[in-house]
């Protein structure tokens, strides 16, 4: 089984159906008008047979001890506090060998809020502050004649609306904390395209990293250490400047 956590809609949960060998795939919001939606498309599009949704928690996930072969949380740490709970009770679904995909923005990014769309200058939350950034994209929408009530992520009442203070440096060492896991890849994704390799330096990738992903695998009775982390860092900046060479070499032929 595959599981989609933070689903929405269901937008990824209909792809991994799509692309995926998994005999069920399964979504999982918090937000139940976003599961009604899906479940209506599932139903019109014909997933009925391998996609299931589910109104849910994340940090205490309805399955057994090691039943969920790949699980995916991109773009959902950020909304949950307490997300440590929600890393561990991943590691437990999983089984043996299974994949889990954890992607999210640091809280330094150059975006907030997901408000890249609305408000193109990068790092106004820590000039403006949250609130008062929030109230101005809220002011964009009026402007252009639309409602921040349909952005849920700007709607304080909203369940994903709140967003927590994550951090690579704090995501990684809450995992050198738990059992049972190794780390396959890590990924900065870069803000600024003129600003190559800056988002990979330890000091500056919260700063200037759009997004960050790292992939785990489930070991049982294995730890994470440091040396896990800085040599998969290594080869995600090897990758890096390899296809950066490959550029390089196409423009001097």
């Amino acid at each position: 089984a595959c599981l989609d956590i933070g689903c929405g809609v269901g937008g990824m949960t209909y792809s991994l159906a799509s692309t995926g060998n998994w005999s069920l795939n399964v979504g999982l919001d918090v937000d139940k008008s976003r599961i009604k939606a899906a479940q209506y498309y599932a139903k019109i599009n014909g997933y009925n047979d391998n996609v299931s949704f589910l109104i849910g928690d994340g940090k205490r996930l309805p399955f057994v001890n090691n039943s969920i072969s790949l699980v995916f949380a991109v773009s959902v740490l950020e909304h949950v506090y307490e997300w440590e709970d929600l890393v561990r009770e991943v590691i437990r679904v999983l089984k043996e060998g299974g994949i889990a995909v954890f992607s999210f923005p640091p809280f330094l990014s150059p975006q907030f809020r997901h408000l890249s769309a609305i408000i193109k200058m990068p790092w106004i939350h820590l000039l403006l502050g949250e609130k008062m950034t929030v109230a101005v994209a809220r002011e964009i929408l009026r402007l252009n004649g639309q409602s921040s009530v349909t952005i849920p992520l700007i709607n304080y009442k909203s369940p994903s609306a709140e967003l927590v203070r994550i951090s690579v440096f704090g995501f990684i060492r809450e995992l050198m904390r738990i059992n049972g896991v190794t780390v396959r890849k890590l990924h900065f994704e870069r803000y600024f395209r003129f600003l190559p390799m800056i988002n990979y330096l330890p000091i500056l990738s919260d700063l200037f990293s759009d997004h960050f992903l790292l992939i785990l695998q489930k070991h049982e009775g294995y730890q994470v250490k440091w040396v896990d982390v800085i040599y998969c860092w290594y080869r995600s900046v090897q990758n890096q400047l390899k296809r950066w060479m490959k550029l390089i070499n196409r423009f001097k032929s």
